[in-house]
């Protein structure tokens, strides 16, 4: 006998909720109690519903339900946890999940002009406003080495 779970890994949107469907494998002789659990990684994903489930041999193949929540934060990343099924007897299934963050990356507007009255886009300070564009570029696209 296991624990079945209706996927491995969630997105779970920031200030909102996703959902997970858990169940058994094989009918068992009696009731098995199921419980989901933060197991590791971000504090703001939580277990908000199902934490502890219940199936019994009439019901031991009915998908019941485990919501997870992701707490609103002010940072800009899209963090991750481990939620942890686990049952006496049985193997411990880890689902990953991620949080879908909603806060909008900050903007940051630079004007200037070159020594002699140019634009922006000439001299020292083109190259240095382009790099700094590039590099805020891939900053918010996910670009560029980590």
């Amino acid at each position: 006998m296991a624990i079945n779970c209706a996927a491995l890994a969630v997105s779970v949107p920031e200030a909102g909720q996703a959902t997970l469907g858990i169940w058994l494998c094989a009918q068992p002789a009696g009731s098995v109690t199921v419980q989901a659990a933060h197991a590791a990684g971000d504090a703001d994903i939580v277990v908000s519903g199902g934490a502890v489930l219940t199936f019994t041999v009439a019901d031991w193949n009915v998908p019941q339900t485990v919501t997870l929540m992701a707490v609103e934060d002010a940072d800009l990343v899209n963090s991750g946890a481990r939620i942890s099924l686990s049952s006496a007897g049985l193997a411990t299934v880890l689902i990953e999940a991620t949080e879908r963050d909603n806060d909008a990356p900050q903007s940051i507007v630079v004007a200037a002009e070159g020594a002699k009255g140019g634009s922006c886009g000439s001299g020292l300070m083109g190259l240095l406003l382009m790099a700094l564009a590039g590099l805020c570029l891939r900053q918010r696209t996910g670009g560029g080495r980590r």
